[in-house]
């Protein structure tokens, strides 16, 4: 018997330690990108990486709910609801009522906020080029496909988990 077989996952990686998962690795990447976002952002703006990632759903949809922002950015309620509140504070976007459904509240970006969030979004696409310093074209979008193709399957893990029955 192979002496590193018994440390081989059913997909045929060799897994030593938990530091050899690849939620581990993305989740430690996930930090190290999220602390140079955040850093950005604080010297920008004075932003928090929550507030960095709000602002720039609402820039991108330039109104938007709270529900939308959850599910853009995998963020709790609570903690969006704590953060647009901020956001208000600062000037960079604006609650008002949705003219569709007067019930909800749509939330939408100041010019203030617009020219903000352009403004860390240009750092945010040089913090990738440099993320990607040294790989090719074809090797940057299949890196891109591989990690959507990734989030899709945990996606399908999760609604296949959670319908379990206990």
């Amino acid at each position: 018997m192979n002496p590193s077989s018994h440390n081989a996952s059913p997909d045929g990686t060799t897994i030593q330690d938990v530091t050899d998962l690849l939620s581990f690795k993305i989740f430690r990447l996930s930090n190290q990108v999220g602390k140079l976002a955040e850093a950005a952002a604080q010297q920008e703006a004075g932003l928090s990486l929550p507030e960095h990632r709000c602002l720039s759903v609402i820039a991108k949809y330039r109104a938007t709910t709270v529900t939308a922002i959850c599910a853009a950015s995998q963020i709790d309620k609570a903690w969006v609801s704590r953060t647009l509140t901020r956001l208000q504070d600062k000037g960079l976007v604006v609650a008002g009522l949705d003219p569709q459904d007067g019930r909800r509240t749509l939330y939408t970006i100041t010019l203030k906020g617009n020219k903000l969030a352009a403004k860390l979004l240009q750092k945010s696409r040089e913090r990738q080029a440099m993320f990607f310093s040294g790989f090719s074209l074809q090797d940057k979008q299949q890196l891109m496909q591989m990690l959507e193709k990734i989030e899709t399957n945990a996606r399908a893990i999760g609604e296949k988990e959670s319908t379990r029955s206990p």
